[in-house]
């Protein structure tokens, strides 16, 4: 039978989501608690963060189908420990507050690097001592110099996606590398019926006004050389008009408020020029 304090939860839960503008899953492994609070205290006004067992979070978003089509796609965001978001900023406003938040850490044994990690040539603030042994066990071409261990060589010492060892988790550590990251990872968010990934809600936003530009800049040509009258291609079709009928009046002198001052200037050239010619011969 399953506890009543559950389905309280349940119920509770459900009512949240379906008043709720943007619903969210994210993972919380590994987040600190007083990250967490921290986090939760930052993203108020914004989004409420629960976090419950995933059977209940799950069987409230469940419940709240009716009302929320689509929702329970949520359930494909697979999440070691999921705690549930539910906002009302959109969910790419969401997702941005929540990447802001996290912060970088040093590297444990047994964690993923996130990228490749990379140490980079030159001085170090390490004494000679053991730790020239340590970061040569790592991959790293070390010597001495004056009274500091240096980097001969930048080397990549973890590829991305490969298990950091206890050795080379030691010395980023020495090296006061931080490859990792403190944060809830977002896993997606729905809103109206759709569900947007992690892959959609990371967006690039200078790429994504680059492309923005690039399409203007497309349209424009497109409907400059098409002769298709839009707002701005109007005025810029306006002047080249005008631009040539100017040209074409002046060069067949027709007699025309706009074109006479041209044809007394080229007329006046044409003089001064004859007679200089005039005064050589």
């Amino acid at each position: 039978m399953v506890q009543k304090w559950k389905l309280e939860k349940v119920e509770d839960l459900r009512k949240q989501i379906e008043v709720g503008s943007a619903i969210g899953i994210v993972d919380v492994s590994g987040l600190p608690a007083a990250t967490l609070q921290n986090i939760k205290k930052s993203m108020r006004g914004s989004a409420e963060i629960m976090l419950t067992k995933k059977s209940v979070i799950f069987k409230a978003i469940e419940a709240s189908e009716k009302k929320k089509a689509n929702i329970t796609e949520l359930r494909n965001l697979n999440a070691h420990i999921p705690a549930i978001v539910i906002g009302k900023d959109n969910p790419f406003k969401l997702y941005k507050k929540l990447e802001k938040m996290k912060e970088e850490s040093l590297a444990k044994a047994g964690d993923i690097a996130p990228h490749d990690i990379v140490v980079q040539e030159g001085p170090t603030n390490l004494p000679p001592g053991p730790a020239i042994a340590d970061l040569q066990k790592a991959g790293l071409k070390a010597s001495i110099q004056g009274q500091n261990i240096v980097i001969r060589e930048t080397s990549t010492i973890v590829k991305q996606g490969a298990v950091i060892t206890d050795i080379v988790a030691g010395v980023l550590a020495k090296l006061d590398i931080k490859p990792m990251e403190i944060g809830m990872n977002v896993l997606g968010f729905y809103e109206g019926g759709t569900v947007y990934g992690k892959d959609i809600l990371a967006v690039d936003e200078a790429e994504y006004v680059n492309q923005i530009v690039q399409a203007y800049r497309n349209g424009f040509n497109l409907a400059y050389n098409a002769n298709y009258f839009t707002k701005d291609v109007a005025a810029l079709k306006l002047v080249e008009a005008y631009r040539n009928a100017m040209n074409l009046g002046i060069n067949a002198e027709v007699f025309e408020k706009e074109i006479i001052p041209h044809l007394l200037a080229k007329a006046n050239m044409q003089a001064v020029s004859v007679k200089k010619v005039s005064k050589f011969e």
